[in-house]
């Protein structure tokens, strides 16, 4: 059975374990690059399950709105796709203009359901700078955080 990861887990409580640190930062950075040239900030969340060598993530931005929609229709935001229901449609319109889940391998979005459901994601996030100020520590040039 695979492990799980705490669920307050960020990239900076495993990255000892991830197989790769700093191609996995170079690439999650780049993904948040892309949100914040879009929405002006980006925030990234580990899922939980496995050991934590490779953990898909989510990216999205700062938000002031709490989405509260059904768990079928938070995986078909994630994924992108589906129908709404009327009373998910403008919380998954919200949350779809800017939420995205990568593989934590390829680092390209997410295209299946395993393992996207609402509680397989950490309820802690980083922040670009913090991820930038971990990619530094890895490199010698900033003491780790």
């Amino acid at each position: 059975m695979a492990q799980i990861l705490s669920p307050d887990a960020t990239i900076a409580d495993i990255v000892t374990k991830l197989d790769d640190p700093k191609e996995y930062l170079r690439a999650v950075f780049s993904n948040m690059h892309e949100c914040t040239k879009k929405f002006g900030s980006a925030r990234v969340y580990i899922g939980l399950s496995g050991e934590g060598k490779r953990p898909h993530y989510r990216i999205e931005p700062d938000r002031n709105r709490t989405v509260q929609i059904s768990d079928a229709a938070f995986r078909d935001a994630i994924l992108g796709r589906g129908k709404p229901n009327r009373a998910d449609r403008e919380d998954l319109e919200y949350m779809t203009s800017f939420t995205t889940a990568y593989n934590g391998s390829s680092h390209k979005t997410l295209k299946t359901e395993g393992g996207i459901g609402r509680n397989n994601w950490s309820n802690r996030s980083m922040t670009v700078e913090e991820i930038q100020e971990l990619r530094e520590s890895l490199d010698g040039k900033r003491r780790p955080i």
